[in-house]
């Protein structure tokens, strides 16, 4: 039986190099939409989704914060409380895929004391995949430098924190839906404490 109030809210945050999708997965986790066109996140933007876990209402809250620089100052405030931060890159543009310790980074200053799951994700594989079919040859971002940055996260939260810190890396478009929602899903059903769910 499923009580109809909501009984656990968490927070998790978007980050990421300005343009890498990172607004275009929130409009299609959260209602499976895909808008044409780049607009720019100015500051902070958000919106919530109630889903259903063991029987459990969730709300989820997902802030999706400005990618450019202008913006890093602003940001800081907004990662605290996060109970999950997911951290994009475009799979066609590989210094926003360099770019990830930089953000890290920023995370870690900016929450003294937190311990945050990391969801990283390798965004627009649509294009990718139009392009290996094409056979063009562009230096896009592959699986296995994926799994290789998600590695090198691991063990960095690692040595930060002095214990295990859950990375998760999965690939998605936010164009054609593909991954999006078996991403976010898994992730917050793992970041959620299981002591919420049993109560």
């Amino acid at each position: 039986m499923i009580n109809e109030k909501v009984q656990i809210r968490i927070k998790i945050t978007l980050m990421g190099d300005m343009g890498v999708g990172k607004t275009s997965l929130r409009r299609r986790y959260l209602s499976d939409e895909f808008l044409e066109g780049y607009i720019g996140t100015i500051g902070v933007e958000t919106a919530s989704k109630d889903i259903i876990v063991q029987g459990k209402k969730i709300n989820v809250q997902l802030w999706d914060l400005a990618g450019h620089h202008q913006f890093s100052s602003v940001r800081t405030v907004f990662y605290q409380g996060s109970m999950g931060v997911v951290l994009v890159y475009d799979v066609m543009d590989r210094k926003s895929y360099e770019n990830c310790m930089f953000w890290i980074e920023e995370m870690l200053k900016s929450t003294p004391g937190e311990i945050i799951p990391i969801l990283l994700i390798g965004n627009k594989i649509d294009l990718r995949n139009a392009v290996i079919e094409a056979d063009m040859s562009t230096d896009y971002v592959n699986t296995a430098e994926g799994l290789q940055l998600q590695e090198l996260l691991t063990e960095k939260l690692r040595k930060y924190h002095h214990t295990d810190v859950l990375v998760q890396f999965h690939e998605t478009s936010a164009m054609t839906g593909e991954g999006v929602l078996e991403a976010f899903t898994t992730f917050i059903e793992d970041i959620i404490p299981e002591f919420l769910i049993q109560e």
